[in-house]
């Protein structure tokens, strides 16, 4: 079965980010509309849908990958500094933090261009049900992209540059890009 790819919107959106992260910027966190406010907007969506069991599901799954990932795969390395200190520097936060409170849309949009391989390996034998979830995930895409069309403002991210500090210590690690 053929799933559906990232919009053109959503490419647009991580291009210009991964400009910025070569320009040297960062995404200002926590980022003004998280990934919690955008998952809590569609299960309010579902509300008048008779479905809302299996958006609730996908939200759900959704916010564990999330979490799980997101330092070993989702950020570029110069983020990596700044989800280091976010917990070096903050005794009032501990790993149990859900992440999605703090981060955006453009790193659910990273999730998403790797979710189908994500989890590919996990329905290597049932495929009724890998089917089932990629209908799901493709229904959640075609709403996030039709909410950011319709409100472009209200989800982009705020970027600020990185710290002469910070640049010089990731050029010590070697961690630039």
């Amino acid at each position: 079965k053929q799933y559906e790819f990232l919009s053109n919107l959503f490419q647009s959106i991580l291009y210009k980010d991964l400009e910025y992260i070569f320009d040297k910027y960062i995404i200002e966190l926590p980022h003004e509309y998280s990934i919690k406010l955008i998952f809590n907007e569609y299960i309010n969506y579902y509300t008048i849908e008779e479905n809302i069991t299996s958006a609730k599901s996908l939200i759900n799954g959704l916010s564990i990958i999330f979490n799980d990932i997101l330092s070993s795969i989702l950020l570029y390395p110069s983020e990596n500094l700044q989800y280091e200190n976010l917990y070096n520097n903050n005794d009032d936060i501990t790993k149990s933090i859900d992440l999605t409170d703090i981060y955006g849309l453009e790193h659910l949009l990273r999730m998403c261009c790797i979710f189908p391989n994500l989890i590919k390996e996990f329905f290597i034998y049932n495929i009724n049900e890998k089917d089932i979830l990629m209908n799901d995930f493709n229904k959640f895409l075609k709403w996030l992209n039709d909410i950011i069309f319709n409100d472009p403002i209200k989800y982009k991210a705020n970027y600020y540059k990185i710290s002469k500090k910070d640049l010089l210590l990731l050029e010590e690690r070697q961690e630039l890009y």
